[in-house]
């Protein structure tokens, strides 16, 4: 699952010794049962324990198995941070991509919907900064050159799965991205205009799909 929260609310449930985190990155389709391509892959699984509740030692013995399986994955203590990378990506690509039936790469070069991700991107910032959460990028500025220039020229032909769940008339996954960002800026004061208007929007198409 993709976004926000699921990680607090297993913690809460199974405590912090028993829950690993884990950033995934590639996309994939199931073909038929037992059969999976997969669409694309941007980078490695990462896992980690954002607590520090799991020895690192077990961590990278899990890594080196799910390795061994053919899944590329590697360790990193700061795997909270690739998490909220990965939001900030979804966030941006994926509700849009849903609603207008493109890929990544077509998001990217039409002005319009290149302007929504900006802001989508730079409300995230300012929310993260607000919460007093910690990410790899000092700014948007700095986040939307990687995004431009390297992030979705490598997945550029990639339809969200927030699109396949909407063709499929499935729940999307919208309340753990835009829509986390618009709960978590209400809590520290910060105004999300652009991702509220972005999930009303996910949300008005799953009620209009299950009609």
């Amino acid at each position: 699952q993709n976004g926000y929260g699921n990680y607090e609310k297993a913690i809460e449930i199974f405590g912090k010794e028993k829950v690993i985190l884990a950033r995934i990155i590639f996309g994939a389709t199931i073909l038929q049962p037992g059969e999976v391509k997969v669409t694309v892959i941007a980078d490695d699984v990462v896992i980690g324990n954002p607590d520090r509740a799991i020895p690192e030692e077990k961590l990278k013995n899990i890594a080196q198995l799910l390795n061994l399986a053919g899944i590329p994955t590697r360790y990193s203590p700061e795997v909270y941070k690739y998490l909220w990378d990965k939001i900030i990506y979804n966030s941006a690509l994926n509700p849009l991509g849903a609603l207008l039936e493109t890929n990544y790469g077509t998001l990217a070069q039409i002005s319009e919907t290149k302007e929504i991700m900006d802001k989508i991107i730079e409300e995230i910032f300012e929310v993260t900064r607000a919460k007093g959460i910690e990410l790899f990028h000092k700014n948007a500025e700095e986040y939307k050159k990687i995004f431009y220039n390297q992030l979705i020229p490598s997945t550029a032909q990639h339809y969200p799965s927030m699109y396949w769940d909407l063709k499929k008339g499935k729940k999307t996954e919208i309340d753990a991205l835009n829509g986390a960002i618009v709960l978590l800026g209400k809590e520290v004061g910060v105004p999300t205009p652009v991702n509220e208007v972005i999930t009303k929007l996910i949300k008005a198409k799953e009620k209009l799909i299950s009609s």
